[in-house]
């Protein structure tokens, strides 16, 4: 349950991450460091989170825990997103066709 939910978490932010990124005058060396201090940047504003397995609690209680975990790490994943878009544009870069 946890690998799905950050599989999906995952494909938000690569599948909205897909749209084209212009910049006046970046080269394209220019454009993948950048994308890679952003990518580290808001990896580092709205990290994912994980609970430890706890064997005590019942299996209703794992699966709720769970499901809570998977929550606040999807909505990591857009806390991600944002901050992500929002390094690329202060770095100059908008999305186009």
């Amino acid at each position: 349950m946890k690998k799905l939910v950050g599989l999906a978490a995952l494909s938000v932010v690569l599948i909205s991450g897909c749209a084209k990124w212009n910049h006046p005058t970046a080269s394209q060396y220019e454009f993948q460091r950048d994308q890679a201090q952003c990518n580290q940047y808001a990896g580092q504003a709205s990290p994912t989170t994980q609970t430890p397995y706890n064997p005590y609690l019942t299996p209703m209680q794992q699966a709720q825990q769970n499901i809570n975990q998977g929550g606040a790490n999807l909505g990591a994943a857009f806390g991600q997103l944002g901050a992500f878009n929002n390094c690329m544009q202060a770095k100059g870069y908008y999305k186009g066709d």
